[in-house]
């Protein structure tokens, strides 16, 4: 069976992949969100602090690379899930991405580029990303964030 290894997952604000080369250029590795929230707008959506999920309006993109044990000897349909876990461990969800991964190839690059960061309360999160080829997972791997809110007055708007 083969194995992946992680060699990063990481948020950041942009990703972008070549396409001549295949390499990736990441802008701005985020490892903590400071971010303004209206306490009357969640109110107003009768979301609870702590527990609801609230999407909060930022753009930002997952990045992942891995490296396989071997080269592929046929061409197989690989997959990566991220879930976003909040600081109680509750999972957020998460995107999921799949590419062709071809004959011969022993790399494999998957970047998600998200708008809206789930949240239920600040502290400390994590991006778990699992890494399946024909359905079996191969590698995983996490990253740490914090999410670190400034409650804003109706004066601040």
């Amino acid at each position: 069976m083969t194995i992946a290894k992680n060699i990063y997952l990481l948020l950041a604000r942009d990703v972008s992949t070549d396409s001549n080369d295949n390499m990736n250029s990441i802008i701005k590795i985020i490892d903590k969100f400071n971010i303004n929230v209206d306490k009357q707008d969640i109110e107003k959506q009768k979301l609870v602090w702590g527990e609801s999920i609230i999407i909060l309006p930022v753009s930002y993109a997952i990045a992942s690379l891995w490296l396989l044990d071997k080269k592929s000897e046929q061409e197989s349909t690989v997959k990566v899930k991220i879930s976003i876990f909040d600081p109680k461990g509750k999972d957020l969800g998460g995107p999921e991405q799949s590419l062709k991964l071809p004959v011969g190839s022993d790399r494999v690059s998957l970047n998600f580029n998200n708008q809206g960061m789930p949240i239920t309360k600040d502290g400390k999160y994590f991006i778990k990303a699992q890494l399946r080829i024909a359905d079996k997972i191969v590698g995983d791997a996490d990253y740490p964030y914090e999410v670190d809110v400034k409650w804003l007055s109706n004066a601040e708007k």
